[in-house]
């Protein structure tokens, strides 16, 4: 509603445009995380006008209510192959986050809180268990560091938002080495997006808190690479305390604790009977030194292939291009839309010609765009990532 004015200076300028809405007639995203934490159900819903309607006082003709999921792809279909301006309006139900995000993860916490022995730790308002491991003589124990820390679980915005299934992989890994993890509610985005495109000054509020939460840990561990960067490298339009010194010392990306804090030389519970094309991102490969690049003449080594490499009968296949950039790139794949979609068709294309039938990261937000690439020109190649794999997923 802020802006559906632009509504109008389409359809005069003729654009070819479809404007999609998502309608929850709610604050879905604060009222199912307000409910995750037993607050009370208040102002949170409200009425939306019929956007249909709407759209044609503006002289659109082109307006569909979708009804279902079966009917998106068609509506979608007709309004870009209609021209002209035209507005989908998709309902949508929170409460899926609600069953992933709280009901699962807490059910998952109680069961293992009643399976093992070694009790659980009540952190953060979230139950956090020390996981059973595979039967064996020695409980599977006999190749993981014997090194119990506690760790502060730092999931990436974009990650809450579309991708829970790696937080909770990733929270389940680290359990399954016997860290007490914690996963502080009040965490918000580190503040890269505003650094990045010029105003590292507003980031300043977003980063004290950032410290506030992650202080006082053993290690700070996140499963996407750009975020740890940040925090690592860009992270001072805060006042440089030792505090927050010490917080960007302690924050790792979940491969680089696996292999080089943890030293882990197993993965006992996993099995991936598949071939994969590995892709690391361009600041995890070039800033965390997951991999040697192809432009220096070093030494061959991979991070995150050393810790697939222990997962049973995986398959790697290799690109023609192997760390060439997808063109996800954070706001650059929205300032520069065009290019960075064919270097993600290239990108994808490089590994299906591979052999790969999937494509696995350390990065959730190349992974994103790769699909978004791969949907798009019909590369029939599934993405996974990496946190998924280690912690025993098999497809």
């Amino acid at each position: 509603m802020m802006n559906s004015q632009e509504l109008e200076t389409a359809r005069r300028l003729e654009l070819n445009l479809v404007v999609l809405i998502v309608q929850d007639d709610a604050y879905g995203m604060i009222r199912w995380k307000q409910a995750a934490d037993g607050f009370p159900d208040f102002g949170l819903t409200f009425g939306n006008p019929d956007f249909v309607a709407y759209a044609k006082a503006f002289g659109l003709e082109g307006g569909r209510q979708v009804e279902s999921a079966d009917s998106l792809a068609p509506a979608l279909e007709a309004a870009f192959g209609g021209g002209g301006v035209h507005l989908v309006t998709v309902p949508v139900d929170y409460s899926e986050n609600m069953r992933v995000l709280v009901d699962e993860l807490r059910a998952h916490a109680f069961r293992n809180e009643s399976n093992d022995a070694q009790g659980s730790f009540r952190r953060a308002g979230c139950l956090i268990s020390t996981p059973s491991f595979p039967a064996s003589s020695d409980g599977g124990r006999s190749t993981i560091k014997e090194r119990h820390m506690r760790i502060g679980l730092f999931i990436p915005c974009f990650i809450d938002a579309f991708f829970p299934e790696v937080g909770i992989a990733t929270l389940e890994l680290l359990e399954r080495f016997g860290h007490e993890v914690v996963y502080p509610r009040d965490q918000t985005c580190r503040g890269q997006p505003m650094a990045d495109n010029g105003f590292n000054a507003e980031a300043v509020d977003t980063e004290a808190l950032f410290v506030r939460n992650f202080s006082g840990f053993d290690y700070i561990v996140a499963p996407e690479g750009s975020c740890v960067h940040h925090v690592r490298d860009n992270f001072d339009a805060v006042e440089q305390t030792a505090a927050v010194r010490e917080v960007r010392a302690r924050t790792y990306e979940l491969v680089e604790f696996l292999h080089d804090i943890q030293k882990v030389d197993a993965f006992p519970w996993a099995k991936f009977p598949h071939r994969v094309g590995l892709h690391n991102k361009c600041v995890s490969l070039r800033r965390l030194k997951h991999a040697k690049p192809s432009e220096l003449h070093e030494p061959f080594y991979s991070k995150p292939m050393d810790l697939l490499s222990k997962v049973e009968s995986i398959e790697f296949v290799t690109p023609a291009r192997p760390d060439e950039c997808c063109g996800f790139g954070g706001t650059f794949s929205v300032f520069e839309e065009v290019v960075s979609a064919k270097m993600g068709y290239d990108k994808v294309t490089d590994h299906a010609r591979a052999g790969a039938e999937y494509i696995v990261s350390a990065d959730s937000s190349c992974l994103m765009h790769q699909r978004g690439c791969a949907e798009r020109i019909g590369v029939p190649i599934k993405f996974i990532h990496i946190a998924q794999i280690l912690n025993g997923a098999s497809a």
